[in-house]
């Protein structure tokens, strides 16, 4: 019966100590990612020049949004540089290893280290 109670207060303190070293990395990930998404999605439905009362008025902000005709060429550009810019890095990350993993490579060590 002390033996289990031993591993079982282990087990406890390794929790703690894995709690411990993850904690500051979810505390500012909360503070500077999630905190703001949400507070911008809150704002959006409100009229406020920063400083000064709020005024709430729903999705008025969206409706001017979509009206927009340089809404939808922006999310068109945003797309074609985002498609082209994954295309462009992964194919050539994609080369790069064929050419480090190419036997007649002169310096292949060096390239690899480099890289």
């Amino acid at each position: 019966m002390k033996i289990k109670t031993l591993f079982q207060r282990t087990k406890f303190s390794e929790a703690i100590a894995g709690i411990t070293f993850v904690a500051p990395f979810y505390l500012l990930f909360a503070v500077f990612s999630v905190f703001p998404i949400f507070y911008s999605l809150f704002v959006s439905f409100y009229r406020w020049k920063g400083f000064g009362p709020m005024r709430v008025i729903g999705t008025a902000n969206y409706q001017m949004l979509i009206q927009d005709p340089l809404f939808f060429t922006t999310v068109y550009n945003t797309v074609i540089i985002w498609i082209g810019n994954v295309f462009l890095v992964v194919g050539l990350g994609f080369l790069m290893a064929l050419i480090l993993n190419s036997r007649n490579l002169l310096l292949r060590n060096f390239f690899s280290g480099l890289f």
